[in-house]
């Protein structure tokens, strides 16, 4: 039934109704026009080929009305995935735009520590020892903030 899907809507209704109907009127002719010479003669062939083609028809219509739901369904489902499509799209670069301002906001504290390192280079290598300025800006680079901390000439830790 693969070969319907190439065939347009149209045609397909069109081959069916025509079977349909051909195979009704035949039936109905066969069964009621017994008086006329004529078609009394071939009255069993035209019953027989009348039922065939009524069955017929109503086996198409029965095909053509499962086939027209299926296309109705994909194209809903096609639809749906092109609406997901436009929404993961827009995710997609609302990400991308949230990675970038964070990548930029990792970029400036790291500068802004790496200054805050050198402003206060001299009074960390004073006298050797880890002083309470270096433990916060090591502290501030570890969770990735803005340094906060700056070290007074006296030795003391203004915030």
């Amino acid at each position: 039934m693969f070969i319907l899907h190439f065939l347009p809507d149209w045609l397909l209704s069109g081959f069916v109704n025509t079977v349909l109907i051909s195979g009704a009127v035949l039936t109905v002719l066969s069964f009621f026009t017994s008086w006329i010479p004529f078609i009394n003669a071939y009255r069993i062939p035209v019953q027989v080929i009348g039922t065939i083609l009524l069955t017929a028809g109503v086996y198409f219509k029965g095909g053509e009305a499962a086939e027209l739901q299926w296309r109705d369904r994909v194209s809903e489902l096609q639809q749906k995935a092109d609406v997901a499509t436009e929404k993961s799209k827009a995710a997609s670069q609302r990400l991308n735009d949230e990675v970038k301002r964070n990548k930029q906001t990792v970029r400036a504290n790291t500068q802004a520590i790496k200054q805050d390192i050198a402003r206060n280079a001299t009074q960390l290598d004073a006298e050797c020892r880890v002083s309470d300025a270096a433990i916060e800006i090591h502290n501030n680079a570890a969770q990735n903030k803005k340094p906060g901390v700056t070290v007074t000439f006296d030795g003391k830790i203004a915030k």
